[in-house]
């Protein structure tokens, strides 16, 4: 059966649009790419609250933001506590020093995990963990710009659909970021992508250079600029950086 030529040029025209079409532009990284970290929970359990206060207190986190008073500061604390199911947790601090504007990497680890001296021991064990404290200077220069990487994480905190808590394992990591200073606070769960993830991995870098030996500073400051600019990166290819 013949066809009206009009008919043929049409459909030629048609096959020509979607090979022109079958290889998209690129397009900016959706907000679900980026990945976020999501608010810390504000009423936990009795029992969750309990381990947070003693958790926060046997690492000091309350003397980590402190700042003195009547003397100016530009930027704060910024922290990190990372809480393992199973091993001790442990905190890393940027401060500001008020005094002479120079900036400190502070870790603190405790000596066993504290959830587990709370439930076998109660009291008793939290009284006995021994917390390992190391201080490193860091330059202005990237003290800068973690602060700024920091803002700008806890800037993009918000609830996902699935809850706070989705896919969460129930013996998942949990690692909190603090802006104290800003009053910005978020958290994220054993991340394994986006930049949940990358925050994660900045944060470790900077846990890696507080506790090199000095032959080994420059390759671990080195590892902190790349992920500085990993995250950086992938904030910047988002369509939210526009609004940030």
């Amino acid at each position: 059966m013949s066809r009206h030529p009009l008919i043929g040029l049409l459909a030629f025209l048609a096959l020509c649009t979607m090979d022109a079409r079958s290889e998209p532009p690129p397009q900016r990284k959706g907000e679900s790419e980026i990945g976020h970290l999501v608010p810390v929970a504000p009423y936990p359990n009795e029992r969750h609250r309990a381990y947070i206060t003693a958790c926060h207190g046997i690492l000091r986190i309350a003397d980590l933001e402190t700042t003195e008073l009547f003397v100016a500061q530009k930027h704060g604390t910024a922290v990190m506590v990372r809480r393992p199911s199973f091993q001790p947790e442990e905190c890393l601090a940027l401060k500001e020093k008020s005094k002479d504007r120079e900036y400190e990497i502070i870790h603190r680890r405790a000596g066993r995990n504290v959830w587990y001296a709370i439930e076998n021991e109660g009291e008793k064990g939290i009284n006995e963990i021994p917390v390992s404290e190391t201080i490193r200077r860091l330059d202005k220069d990237r003290a800068v710009r973690i602060y700024a990487l920091w803002a700008r994480m806890l800037r993009r905190v918000r609830y996902p659909e699935e809850g706070p808590r989705a896919g969460c394992p129930d013996d998942g990591e949990t690692i909190e970021f603090r802006y104290t200073w800003k009053g910005m606070y978020g958290e994220t769960c054993s991340p394994s992508q986006g930049s949940p993830k990358m925050m994660a991995d900045l944060g470790n870098a900077l846990i890696l250079y507080c506790l090199a030996p000095d032959n080994q500073l420059k390759k671990t400051l080195e590892l902190v600029d790349k992920k500085c600019d990993d995250l950086e990166r992938l904030l910047n290819s988002g369509d939210g950086a526009k609004n940030e």
